[in-house]
């Protein structure tokens, strides 16, 4: 492997989303005071709601803004203490405490601040542009990489060809030179959207999973440090 430049995942990557996420929604539940014994459903219920959500954005079927409001409409109609919020004003506080709760471990940061040596880094992240920005610059992640493109900016979601195009267009401008697709390896824990999606586009790609599973890809660790030590050792 001869590669130059890295496009990385974020969220279930770099950092935790399921931590962010779930940090964020115990203080909307704290916020109206909510019984602890309702929490774990309220959360089961918005997970279960948002990922389909983010399922159909991801087919270009709706865009961010219906899931932000319809994933709140469907909180608000199931738990009667959220009655006196409306779905934008329930969504805005969510996402105020999400950024809040992101963070990042330190041998994360310190694999990050070694592949930043080696390599060219853009993150890829299917997400709200400004929330995404304001969790990396919570986390000092512009210190670490050279820049960051995101589905809504894109216009479409991994695993779309569009973005994983802006994102190569957006590291040559910033290195200033051409860089060839078989430079370039996308690493994130998703298969359908960062192992498709950067395959159809024409780049190679290393999957993040800890499961058993038959899907192929060319490159393969259980953690995102695993792949760290595997990149920082010469392409070997």
């Amino acid at each position: 492997m001869d590669k130059t430049t890295l496009f990385i995942d974020f969220d279930d990557t770099i950092v935790s989303y399921m931590r962010s996420e779930r940090g964020a929604l115990e203080k909307l539940c704290n916020l109206v005071n909510m019984d602890v014994s309702k929490i774990n459903s309220m959360v089961a219920l918005y997970r279960e709601k948002n990922k389909e959500l983010w399922n159909m954005f991801q087919e270009g079927e709706i865009n961010i803004s219906q899931i932000t409001s319809e994933r709140f409409a469907y909180i608000i109609s199931k738990f009667h203490e959220f009655a006196n919020y409306d779905p934008e004003h329930l969504n805005k506080l969510y996402l105020r405490f999400f950024v809040q709760s992101t963070e990042i471990e330190d041998d994360t940061r310190l694999y990050l601040e070694k592949l930043k040596l080696k390599y060219n880094i853009i993150i890829v992240t299917n997400g709200i542009h400004e929330v995404q920005k304001k969790r990396m610059f919570r986390i000092g992640l512009f210190d670490l990489i050279d820049g960051f493109v995101s589905s809504e900016v894109a216009g479409a979601a991994k695993p779309r060809p569009h973005i994983f195009a802006l994102s190569h267009s957006k590291i040559e401008e910033i290195c200033e030179r051409s860089i060839a697709k078989n430079e370039i390896l996308m690493i994130g824990d998703s298969y359908s959207a960062d192992v498709v999606g950067s395959n159809n586009y024409g780049i190679d790609a290393c999957w993040i999973t800890d499961e058993d599973d038959s899907k192929d890809s060319k490159y393969k660790f259980n953690t995102f440090n695993e792949a760290c030590e595997y990149l920082l050792k010469g392409n070997q």
